[in-house]
């Protein structure tokens, strides 16, 4: 299976993107692309190979919205042997997830040069392998990246962080040349990545000499992930959040810090100043931003934190820009935030029932006293 791009664009909560069962002798699946695949991006069951050539899996990219309201799955993997991963991309975003899930009735597995990322707002894991011991043979030059989750990785058992990782020591040597760090993907429709995280930390794989789009693989340290890239030689600043919105608030308090993120993902130095940062607009004096983190110096691949402040005087919505200028270039922040009538009161954080208060509202209904 070659050279597909599959999308599934119905609103589906329960589907596969592809559907390997009961596979006969080596396959190979690569340079398919998978897009909003419900729940499982690839499902590999009963795969079982016997043979001495491995089954292959490379260059394949699996990402978009996974609409599921259960666990999605980017790839998995049970009661299959002898399988190889090579120069895959992976992201869960939209559900609570996993990268790649696999099940100790999997075995003989491979993992090189793959990136396995969860970007959505649930406790997902980059990686989720119940029984490694049964399961893998070589893990390793992987990048890893859970986001904002709270769990990392499940290798036997949760692991916190790739330190951890490296300490199961299952194989031997088990993730001592991986990562963990953000990808920096275009966009979760586009794997392409536009930051340093997977540019030239693989290693070469015998005759897997290009990538998802035919880009010919550096001979020696060949990108991570279905994409060869090239990264900017010079200073590059990306930056997120495009806009922040402060919401219902009470007025005359502070509100904050929501942070920006600004980063170099090109080559060089980057250099930001306070005096590089401004924040205009009809309402620019209800907004502020805090010099703590200025000035910054990143190389290639650092970040700085920008923490920004909302202030509301008056009811109503309120909006300004910051603006960034760097190397004559304006990057922009839209800011919103809005002022409660006054003497409003906010009790609690909207999720809870406030059943400790006289009043013992219950989340979801609302209570008046006249």
């Amino acid at each position: 299976l070659k050279y597909n791009t599959i999308n599934i664009r119905q609103v589906h909560t329960y589907g596969y993107g592809a559907y390997l069962y009961y596979t006969y002798g080596p396959f190979e699946f690569s340079y398919n692309e998978i897009y909003n695949s419900a729940q499982y991006g690839m499902y590999i069951y009963q795969a079982n190979n016997t043979e001495p050539e491995p089954s292959i899996v490379y260059n394949n990219v699996i990402g978009g919205l996974f609409r599921t309201t259960s666990t999605a799955y980017g790839i998995y993997i049970s009661t299959s042997s002898n399988i190889d991963f090579y120069f895959n991309s992976v992201n869960i975003e939209g559900a609570p997830g996993r990268g790649i899930t696999t099940f100790s009735s999997a075995t003989g597995l491979t993992f090189v040069n793959n990136s396995f990322t969860y970007t959505g707002s649930g406790a997902g894991y980059a990686i989720y392998h119940s029984d490694p011991t049964a399961s893998i043979l070589v893990n390793d030059y992987n990048n890893y990246y859970a986001g904002e989750s709270t769990n990392f990785a499940y290798y036997g058992s949760a692991v916190a962080d790739l330190a951890a990782l490296q300490a199961v020591n299952i194989p031997e040597g088990n993730d001592a040349n991986s990562l963990q760090g953000n990808p920096m993907y275009t966009g979760s429709m586009n794997l392409l990545p536009y930051g340093p995280q997977l540019y030239q930390v693989g290693t070469p794989i015998v005759g897997i000499d290009d990538d998802i789009v035919g880009t010919l693989r550096d001979t020696f340290t060949p990108c991570i992930g279905a994409y060869e890239f090239e990264l900017p030689e010079v200073p590059t600043l990306a930056y997120e959040p495009a806009n922040i919105d402060f919401g219902s608030v009470i007025q005359e308090v502070e509100y904050g810090p929501v942070n920006i993120t600004v980063t170099n993902i090109g080559g060089g130095t980057l250099e930001l100043y306070s005096t590089d940062i401004t924040i205009f607009g009809n309402d620019e004096t209800n907004f502020s931003f805090s010099d703590e983190n200025l000035p910054a110096t990143l190389e290639s691949g650092q970040s700085v934190l920008i923490p920004v402040y909302f202030t509301a005087t008056t009811e109503g919505l309120h909006e300004a820009t910051l603006r960034m200028t760097y190397d004559g270039e304006d990057y922009e922040v839209a800011l919103y935030g809005t002022g409660l009538p006054a003497g409003i009161v906010i009790i609690g954080q909207g999720t809870v029932a406030m059943n400790a208060n006289p009043i013992n509202p219950f989340y979801g209904y609302t209570y008046s006293q006249q």
